[in-house]
């Protein structure tokens, strides 16, 4: 399938709600490349990254009902298009976020939310990928890991509590004493 699209190598994560990693693929084959794409590729999230605008808004007050123009607009010299290239005119949050309009997340941006804000809601949430404080950032131009994002959609599963990732959740001796319980001794969801 891949190789009609030029497409060699994927990654995946699998974080459960509480942010245990029950598995991580970074590339196809290890003995050709252990690279991790899961841990260390820096790739544009691209729509992936609007959930975070929206959760930025919600924290603003907005709500998903709250409606947002989804037509033309432009930016300091930039313009960016919905997908199909037309205007999606007034739309509520819920809307604009299933059909993927590119220009309402810019608009939220813009006009009542700036840039800093959703950067700092994807860090919150657990994104350490260096995101670049760029207005195109909401459109998901900066880069970040597979790892980031999985950790960060995470706290939605959670109800916004962020969990701490983790692969180990108990290190017991050969005598059975338990040194270590991530049940006990792991920070609290923040």
């Amino acid at each position: 399938f891949g190789k009609e699209y030029n497409v060699t190598e994927g990654a995946m994560v699998v974080i459960e709600t509480n942010g245990a990693v029950r598995a991580i693929v970074g590339g196809r084959d290890y003995g050709a490349s252990q690279f991790n794409r899961a841990t260390k590729a820096l790739r544009q999230s691209g729509s992936s990254f609007k959930p975070y605008v929206y959760a930025t808004a919600m924290e603003h007050g907005f709500t998903p009902d709250s409606v947002v123009s989804g037509g033309p607009i432009s930016w300091g010299g930039w313009s960016p298009h919905n997908y199909n290239g037309g205007s999606a005119g007034n739309v509520t949050l819920i809307t604009a976020m299933a059909k993927s309009i590119n220009t309402v997340p810019v608009r939220l941006a813009k006009n009542h939310l700036g840039i800093k804000p959703s950067k700092a809601m994807a860090e919150a949430m657990g994104v350490e990928s260096p995101l670049e404080l760029h207005k195109t950032m909401v459109l998901g131009t900066s880069g970040m890991t597979v790892m980031d994002q999985a950790t960060g959609y995470s706290v939605f599963a959670q109800n916004g509590f962020v969990g701490s990732r983790h692969g180990v959740t108990q290190l017991v001796t050969r005598t059975g004493e338990v040194v270590y319980d991530f049940a006990k001794d792991a920070p609290p969801p923040h």
